[in-house]
């Protein structure tokens, strides 16, 4: 058990970091000029920034910032005063302990931490399997500087499990000294760090209000942490107080019963990152039969599969949040160097090179949208393909989002039959391109028409080309004016990559509909969501599949539908809780296509015709014309007893899902 008694109160600090009484230490006088006004947040804590006399860039937390004074570079960095009046620690890092430069006649004891981020995790580290799994190893990274201390606060506060308290070192403060580094000289390698500043861009505790810290590859972060009094269990073992056996026992106590309990895994856990007490006498400090510990070390520092799975949650109310917001001009402000904004057919895009060589254009204004696309969440991930004729899939992204994802057809010449004498208008009018199709979404949906939502264009990084026989080039010889706005621009539609338009999952909800800011939740459900959002809990998400799938049976719907997310459930007015019919089951919601629910006779024929008759006659009111409007490019809704949902008009409700063959009338 962690006991708090350890080490010495937090003075002049709260939990989370801010500053609750100042101290002398802690005393800005004189030094309001360093001091950048800026209000940086990274993973929920946040940073007084100062630009010292000497250079560089301080960033205190609350805990650094009652002892500023003892933290500015000149007391312990300058001319290298910790490698020379500090000890270095052992380690396989560049770790030192130091005491500060007295300022009104008081000394710090610090831990100057050298980060290692983006470097490669040496095998030699992490050879405790005892600890670490085979994914977890292939995984293994350091972590950045403010994602380390975000994990830290986290781990203290005891936010997930038992909320058990843990007694650590107190972060205070990264330091990034002004120099700029060759490539070579940090050892770093850009896909490493890039995965670590992508963590950094999708932080979920990040607001309007606040400032974005920015990673640079080529600058040194040095970490700044308080020094924890005591011996490690290694050296105790050394020096004959502990035994082997309950060093181990202690060892893995810490890892099983506490840590990972509480949500979290040190990849190399190891003795020597386990300080027990000696108190005057030189014994161990006991209580209650136990040997009060603190951790230090938390370079791989990881949130358990489970703990991430619950982080992941505010990651998914974050990206309503920002889909809601996805058109409003205020982005612009905040918009990153390496976006840039563009508008092509009338649609705004925020446009942007992914990690791995691809090109990404984002519906809307909004770049906090960029990460929730990028190719490594969704094409790399398990999928379902949807059609037998076209490569349309369904992903979960890592963020919870579920998305359909389908190549575009742009550049394939349509098929026709030779032996037909008049010409046929697909061949005439050929496959839309991506772009062409975002825009009739759009374009729909403003007029009143039921269509998914389109949320990104991907290009491919590989290349890949039509055979010549099979080429039709009209897209890309009429858009060669359109151009990437990048440094070095190219042509937006190349006939040498794949392209991919990236849609909301559609299941029977428009889920911006109910969507209101603020709210934890959109109008529906999925059984897994709810379970996670502790709706309902295990017992309850296991009967509901049962009975929906008993419901289904009975009209031999079940091989319909993919798994638990298939299966809608709706939310009250308050929404804080979920609808039940009078049977006192919960109200579930399905989803098809019209031509499968012609197939299982939910549809009957005058119906069936009625959709297709009805949705052509929107479409010309818009202005346009589906070249083969069929049953499978129109969604509709029923419950699991084959009701269908209707409209306020009167008419079944439907959502059009495939546009690469619209065209303008």
């Amino acid at each position: 058990m962690l006991m708090d008694a350890l080490m010495e109160p937090d003075s002049g600090t709260n939990e989370a970091g801010q500053i609750a009484k100042p101290t002398p230490l802690g005393d800005l006088a004189g030094l309001e000029s360093f001091l950048t006004g800026k209000r940086y947040k990274a993973f929920g804590i946040e940073y007084k920034h100062l630009k010292p006399a000497t250079g560089g860039d301080l960033y205190l937390t609350g805990f650094g910032a009652a002892v500023l004074r003892c933290l500015l570079p000149e007391n312990w960095y300058e001319n290298e005063y910790f490698f020379r009046h500090g000890t270095k620690l052992l380690g396989t890092s560049s770790v030192y302990r130091v005491t500060t430069k007295p300022v009104f006649g008081r000394t710090l004891e610090v831990v100057i931490k050298f980060c290692r981020i983006g470097e490669d995790v040496n095998p030699l580290l992490t050879s405790r399997s005892k600890f670490i799994s085979d994914d977890d190893f292939a995984s293994a990274r350091w972590n950045g500087p403010f994602e380390e201390f975000g994990k830290l606060l986290e781990l203290r506060k005891g936010v997930f499990g038992p909320h058990q308290r843990f007694l650590t070192q107190r972060p205070l403060g990264i330091f990034v000294p002004a120099q700029v580094c060759a490539d070579w000289e940090l050892g770093r390698s850009p896909d490493s760090f890039r995965i670590s500043k992508s963590v950094m861009d999708k932080d979920p505790t990040l607001t309007e209000e606040h400032d974005p810290v920015e990673l640079d590859i080529r600058r040194q972060y040095i970490m700044i942490y308080s020094w924890v009094k005591g011996l490690g269990l290694d050296d105790l073992v050394k020096q004959g107080v502990l035994s082997q056996d309950t060093c181990n026992a202690i060892t893995e106590q810490a890892y099983f019963e506490d840590l990972i309990p509480n949500g979290f895994k040190v990849l190399d856990t190891k003795p020597a990152h386990i300080i027990l007490r000696v108190d005057k006498k030189g014994e161990l400090v006991r209580k209650n039969g136990q040997y009060p510990y603190a951790l230090i070390d938390y370079e791989l520092l990881r949130r358990t599969s489970e703990h991430e799975r619950y982080f992941g949650f505010s990651r998914r109310r974050q990206y309503w949040q920002h889909i809601y917001e996805r058109f409003e001009d205020a982005n612009f402000k905040t918009m990153p160097s390496e976006l840039r904004s563009t508008t092509v057919n009338g649609v705004p895009y925020v446009f942007g090179a992914t990690p791995n060589g691809g090109k990404l254009w984002v519906v809307g204004n909004n770049h906090k949208l960029f990460d929730f696309f990028l190719p490594e969440k969704w094409r790399a991930r398990d999928r379902i393909r949807l059609s037998s004729k076209n490569e349309a899939y369904h992903s979960v992204t890592p963020d919870g989002i579920h998305l359909v994802y389908k190549r575009s057809r742009i550049g394939i010449l349509p098929e026709s039959n030779p032996l037909d004498e008049a010409p046929s208008p697909i061949v005439q009018h050929g496959y839309n391109s991506p772009f062409e199709e975002v825009s009739i979404a759009e374009d729909l949906i403003r007029n009143g028409i039921c269509a998914i939502h389109p949320r990104a264009i991907y290009r491919t990084c590989q290349r890949s080309r039509m055979v010549r026989f099979n080429l039709d080039p009209r897209r890309y010889e009429a858009t060669t004016h359109l151009l990437t706005p990048e440094e070095h621009p190219e042509q937006i539609l190349s006939d040498h990559h794949d392209y991919y338009v990236l849609w909301g999952c559609w299941r029977g909800i428009d889920p911006e509909r109910g969507y209101l800011p603020g709210n934890q939740h959109w109008g529906l459900t999925t059984i897994n969501q709810a379970l996670n959002d502790e709706l309902i809990n295990t017992t309850e998400a296991a009967e509901i599949m049962q009975r929906t799938l008993a419901r289904l049976e009975k009209l031999h719907l079940v091989n319909l539908f993919i798994g638990k997310y298939d299966f809608l459930l709706s939310f009250n007015d308050d929404m804080q809780t979920l609808q039940k019919e009078p049977t006192n089951e919960y109200k579930i919601t399905i989803a098809m296509d019209a031509c499968q629910a012609y197939q299982r006779k939910l549809l009957n024929d005058i119906q069936y015709r009625a959709i297709l008759r009805e949705t052509a006659a929107d479409l010309a009111n818009a202005g346009y014309a589906m070249l083969n409007l069929a049953g499978d490019h129109l969604l509709i809704s029923a419950t699991p007893e084959g009701a269908l949902m209707y409209d306020e008009t009167g008419r079944i409700q439907r959502s059009i899902c495939n546009f690469d063959l619209i065209r303008k009338l």
